[in-house]
């Protein structure tokens, strides 16, 4: 993965042109109109999924407060928004997206596991963890484009 010579993506897809106001409905309910974050953290996991195995069990965390449910898989719109910027982040970077705590347990990554990613990185289960298993300088740029998309939403 290449995060020097990125691919320029463009917002076209319809899911990100209706997410904006799923974006500020979420953060709204937590009182909130900004994205805020957390430290970025590696985390050490046992887990049996293929992509954290091969980065060594390590994995890159953020936490971006008040922004849980924003990722869950079983509601359209927010299923719609996971999909559309992981498939940017792909396209993007190279590489095979991004998971977040919305997400778990899934992809080989246990309940156990997930509350020790909301541990390391200080999150409440009114938060959402953004978690990238790659190499330190790989996840912190791909937690940068995620990051600038999200607020990109909110403008």
């Amino acid at each position: 993965m290449s995060a020097r010579c990125p691919v320029v993506v463009p917002m076209a897809r319809p899911q990100l042109r209706r997410t904006p106001s799923l974006v500020r409905a979420t953060l709204a309910r937590r009182g909130s109109t900004s994205v805020t974050r957390g430290q970025f953290v590696a985390v050490n996991l046992e887990s049996t999924s293929r992509i954290v195995s091969l980065n060594r069990s390590v994995v890159w965390c953020r936490q971006y407060v008040g922004l849980a449910g924003l990722f869950r898989k079983d509601r359209g719109p927010s299923k719609e928004l996971g999909r559309a910027l992981c498939d940017e982040v792909k396209t993007r970077f190279g590489c095979d997206g991004f998971f977040t705590t919305d997400e778990l347990p899934r992809y080989g990554i246990s309940r156990a596991s997930r509350r020790a990613i909301l541990a390391a990185v200080g999150a409440s289960e009114s938060d959402c963890v953004a978690v990238y298993a790659y190499p330190e300088d790989d996840a912190r740029a791909i937690d940068e484009y995620l990051n600038s998309r999200l607020v990109a939403m909110l403008n």
